[in-house]
């Protein structure tokens, strides 16, 4: 499997992007709907999923570069949120 899905003026869509996009997306919408079903809170779940996917995000960041690979990024702090050169946890 090719990790470029297709290029948008330079910017490459990676597949891992995308299944995250999907999963963030998809607990966002699952939430809402069992919210509205429930009466209440509902107008607040979809900034608490963007808020939670971009935490997550950079949580999972965080945790890669502290937990596995602080030697290498103690000495370069200007790449720990360089996402695009992979080390996702």
């Amino acid at each position: 499997m090719y990790p470029i899905l297709f290029t948008i003026g330079g910017f490459p869509i990676r597949f891992y992007g995308l299944i995250t996009l999907l999963a963030i997306s998809l607990a966002t919408g699952v939430a809402y709907f069992l919210a509205k079903q429930d009466g209440r809170w509902h107008q607040h779940v979809i900034d608490i999923g963007i808020y939670a996917g971009a935490a997550g995000i950079l949580g999972g960041r965080l945790w890669d570069v502290f937990f596995f690979d602080w030697d290498y990024y103690s000495h370069n702090l200007t790449e720990i949120f360089n996402v695009w050169q992979g080390g996702m946890a």
